[in-house]
């Protein structure tokens, strides 16, 4: 029927409503069409949240906002610019040294099952402006779905797998999601919040079985490839949400807009060089949904999104060579891994042009560990958080050939490189409660450590349902915001940015403050250190160290633990940053966090130091000390 209608109208835009009838329309088609099925999609809390939506002047031709593309739309163009590109390859290996079976999904089938989903969603409930929780394993069905979601003016919400139970839901009450998507197991989560579950207007099992009773991704598939009516996006409308992994705190929901995804994109583009039809490896998963909107295809390797450090390298460098992939981005932590199974196996990444490295400061042994295996590639290092993402960018190349500058107190921070166009830095004074004003921050010269504050068309401007977090991190200036990164640093004359660690983790002593990153790489030093992590003790009066050193030359017995502590101590009292650390720890796998297996989770060590006995290691005496 409403193919006959259209053919009556060559010139106009037909709107389809279900359960109603349809409208012909040829005047301002575009907003019309968004506006009167927005209308019809709303719930009444929507709309009453929104009225701005539906006045008149909203659905005046002179009033008419701006569209925006965001991830959605530029997907969308990159569909039809690359259609025969392989959009997703998942590799998968039946037993450990089995070859590798590759299966690849190219743009425009991608598009295709994108369209079936948005059909079925919206007939399943799915209104624009819905928040839908999406745990769902790293793929096809990842993809299709988050933009589904996405294009049909919702909200897809991601929460990181390994964070726990406890902090899933409760970044699922502060989403208010409308929709649930999510592996069987994630579905558990049901009986733990069933009155949450209950409010939600539908929850879809994500896999494609058919299952009696349950709705799956089967009877999405079931859905006609018709594109549905477009749902016209403003700059300003949420499109994604990702929560903070809970490493220096409680997880808090970002909110990107659309125009902040759109200024990520380009830097994605433009800086960081991801060309249209090129293959990447993304080992942080969550990084696909932008390097696809750029016509960039990702291949997922065997990963446990919980567990990232279960990664096989000889299977990660085994698909890398295969597929010829020219870019990956992930945690040090795993990039170390890798590296270190091609020194030692002798093989190399020909393939590849650029490794991101990314979440926790990378050492420069990784770097050359890595520069070496590469014969045709580079490392970068992006810095940022969820929350600005990313605020500078450094080469391997830059990253050796720079002589990093110290602070005037004497900290070396980490280098971290230059802001990416667009992003402005500043080091601001600690000030308690925190300035809520730009005019009101005190800033510092070059070399002098504090506060890095940034702001940029890629920072977020909000926490969902965190007002206070939003508060406490948000300087206004005008309509302009900057963003408390948490981080401590500093600048030099060059514009370079140097990274010194969270302000969560500072010490202060009677000596000054001192901060983790400086400490820790001081210490680091010692070859049988594998990593450090400074820490307060005695409720925060008092710095201690704690030290995990490589398995293979862990302390035997109490002798061994303290003549290694007295080395330390050595080392220490050469500098006078680390000069007054005279207590330390052994512990054998530091706790950390699961998105990047890098981030320590102090608090939890500060708890685990509390319960053991330090050595204590004076300058002319060493005796034990609780």
């Amino acid at each position: 029927m409403l193919s006959k209608i259209a053919s009556h109208f060559p010139h106009a835009r037909i709107l389809e409503i279900p359960r109603a009838s349809h409208l012909v329309l040829e005047d301002a088609p575009e907003l019309a069409i968004a506006t009167v099925r927005e209308f019809f999609s709303f719930t009444s809390k929507q709309l009453a949240s929104a009225p701005h939506r539906f006045s008149v002047a909203s659905v005046d031709a002179g009033h008419e906002p701006p569209a925006s593309r965001g991830l959605y739309g530029s997907f969308r163009e990159a569909s039809v610019a690359v259609p025969r590109a392989p959009a997703v390859t998942l590799a998968t290996f039946k037993k450990p040294g089995d070859r590798p079976h590759y299966k690849s999904t190219t743009f425009e089938s991608l598009s295709t099952l994108i369209t079936r989903y948005e059909r079925g969603l919206t007939a399943y409930g799915l209104s624009p402006y819905d928040r839908v929780i999406l745990l769902v394993q790293p793929g096809v069905e990842f993809l299709a779905l988050s933009y589904a979601v996405m294009g049909r003016g919702a909200v897809p919400v991601f929460i990181d797998p390994g964070i726990g139970v406890a902090n899933i839901l409760k970044c699922m009450k502060d989403a208010e999601p409308s929709g649930f998507l999510g592996v069987p197991r994630a579905h558990l989560l049901y009986f733990k919040a069933r009155a949450m579950f209950a409010a939600m207007k539908f929850r879809i099992v994500a896999t494609p079985l058919f299952v009696p009773g349950v709705t799956t991704l089967w009877n999405l598939k079931r859905f006609p490839i018709t594109p549905p009516p477009e749902v016209l996006r403003h700059p300003d409308d949420e499109a994604v949400i990702a929560f903070t992994s809970g490493a220096t705190g409680v997880p808090k929901g970002v909110v990107f807009t659309n125009q902040m995804v759109e200024e990520q994109l380009k830097i994605f583009s433009k800086q960081f060089g991801f060309r249209a039809t090129d293959q990447d490896c993304p080992l942080l998963p969550v990084f696909s949904l932008f390097t696809v909107a750029l016509g960039v295809g990702s291949v997922f390797p065997p990963m446990n999104p919980g567990r990232p450090l279960s990664i096989r390298p000889d299977h990660i460098t085994r698909i890398l060579n295969d597929l010829g992939i020219q870019s990956s981005f992930g945690s040090p932590t795993l990039w170390t891994k890798i590296g270190e199974y091609c020194r030692s196996s002798g093989a190399s990444l020909p393939s590849l042009k650029r490794v991101f490295m990314a979440g926790a400061p990378v050492p420069i042994q990784t770097v050359e560990l890595l520069r070496a295996v590469m014969p045709a590639g580079e490392t970068f290092t992006p810095y940022g958080a969820t929350e600005a993402l990313p605020v500078t960018l450094i080469s391997g190349t830059d990253l050796t050939g720079i002589v990093p500058v110290p602070a005037t107190s004497g900290e070396q921070g980490t280098l971290v490189g230059k802001p990416v166009s667009g992003v402005q830095i500043v080091i601001a004074v600690p000030s308690q409660p925190p300035c809520q004003q730009f005019s009101e921050l005190s800033i510092y010269p070059p070399l002098v450590v504090g506060d890095i504050v940034v702001s940029g068309g890629n920072v977020s401007k909000t926490y969902i349902n965190r007002d206070e977090s939003t508060r406490a991190s948000k300087v206004i200036e005008g309509d302009r915001i900057w963003h408390r990164m948490g981080d401590c640093g500093y600048v030099d004359h060059a514009g370079n940015l140097y990274f010194c660690g969270r302000r969560s983790d500072a010490a202060t002593t009677p000596r000054g403050t001192l901060y983790s990153v400086p400490v820790e790489t001081i210490f680091n030093a010692h070859p049988h250190v594998r990593r450090t992590a400074l820490l307060k003790i005695s409720a925060g009066k008092e710095p201690a160290l704690v030290v995990e050193p490589f398995p293979h030359v862990w302390p035997k017995n109490k002798a061994a633990k303290r003549a290694f502590a007295e080395a330390l101590r050595a080392i220490g009292r050469g500098d006078p940053i680390t000069a007054g650390i005279k207590k330390f720890f052994f512990h054998r796998s530091f706790p950390v966090d699961v998105r990047h297996n890098a981030k320590i989770f102090r608090e939890s060590l500060s708890l685990w130091a509390e319960t053991q006995q330090a050595i204590y290691v004076q300058d002319t005496l060493s005796e034990s000390a609780g």
